[in-house]
């Protein structure tokens, strides 16, 4: 309530980041300004935001991401993840 309020909005947020040697990644809800990219995905869009050193945020959006489109490419990157091992 206190997002709405605030003219913000929810959402269910996958983030990961290295640390050192590692990757520490989180999937949580989190509050988003309103003019957010990942706020505004409306229905099933989902969306990928990179934080880049040179070009600041890249989004790419998928606008609709059923579960055909999300599970294709879940397949494809374990197993272009296997390939680079």
């Amino acid at each position: 309530r206190a997002a709405v309020e605030a003219g913000e909005r929810l959402r269910l947020v996958a983030s990961a980041e290295r640390r050192g040697g590692a990757v520490v990644a989180r999937v949580a809800p989190a509050r988003l300004a309103a003019g957010d990219p990942l706020a505004t995905l409306r229905g099933q869009a989902n969306a990928l935001v990179l934080r880049t050193d040179l070009l600041g945020e890249v989004a790419i959006t998928q606008l609709d991401g059923g579960l055909t489109q999300t599970a294709y490419a879940l397949v494809s990157d374990l197993v272009e993840v296997r390939r680079r091992l």
